[in-house]
């Protein structure tokens, strides 16, 4: 059985924390942290250089009129899915397999309630939002559009979330940057596709975020 694990651990490059010098594991895992946070704002970026070259200034003031209440959303869900993997972390540091199961069966079911039941008041609550933010109506219908897909979709970005931190909380943070860096092609390829080519609008956005992340974390 320890021979068998620690082959899966060599496959998923699963690190076990707490052998071996402290400072080489701490470097190793936190560089691809680093690197991964450069990947998000590149992802940033090329949304931005997409959005703004085809579909013009006035869509992507839209999409921006929405970023602190889709932030404040998408962040709160995304601090719970951190905080319920640290119990993963503890579990597995100190070899409890069954206790580390059933923590990320219960990281699972409460971020499956948080996506579900916050993202659908906040939908309902969508344009009483967006006035209070003093969003121009010229920019409400696509601003109150892109807002309700981010939060409907936030299911799978954020399940997409809980993946990657399961796999840093078992010491694998290469991973999640290799799919992070694979999702910022994918995603902005898609981008293109449907903004571009099928003319969907800041609807595209939503649309090529949620395929890129559920088509890699199948993967």
């Amino acid at each position: 059985t320890i021979i068998y694990q620690e082959k899966e651990k060599d496959k998923y490059m699963i690190k076990d924390m707490t052998t071996g010098i402290p400072s080489r594991k701490l470097i190793s895992f936190a560089i691809p942290i680093f690197i991964s946070t450069a990947f998000v704002q590149l992802q940033s970026v090329f949304d931005t250089a997409i959005i703004g070259q085809i579909l013009g200034m006035r869509e992507l003031a839209a999409i921006g009129a929405t970023n602190s209440v889709t932030f404040l959303f998408s962040g709160f869900i995304g601090g719970i899915v951190g905080a319920t993997t640290m119990t993963i972390a503890k579990y597995f540091g100190t070899h409890n397999q069954h206790k580390m199961r059933q923590s990320i069966c219960m990281a699972a079911y409460l971020t499956l309630i948080f996506v579900i039941f916050i993202p659908a008041l906040a939908t309902i609550c969508s344009y009483p939002l967006l006035a209070t933010i003093n969003t121009p109506v010229e920019l409400m219908p696509s601003a109150h559009l892109y807002m309700c897909l981010s939060l409907g979709s936030m299911i799978f970005t954020q399940l997409s979330s809980l993946l990657s931190c399961a796999m840093n909380a078992m010491g694998d943070s290469t991973t999640s940057l290799v799919y992070l860096i694979a999702n910022t092609f994918f995603n902005s390829g898609l981008d293109y596709l449907f903004i571009k080519v099928f003319s969907f609008g800041v609807a595209g956005i939503v649309f090529a975020s949620v395929i890129s992340k559920v088509v890699l974390s199948i993967i």
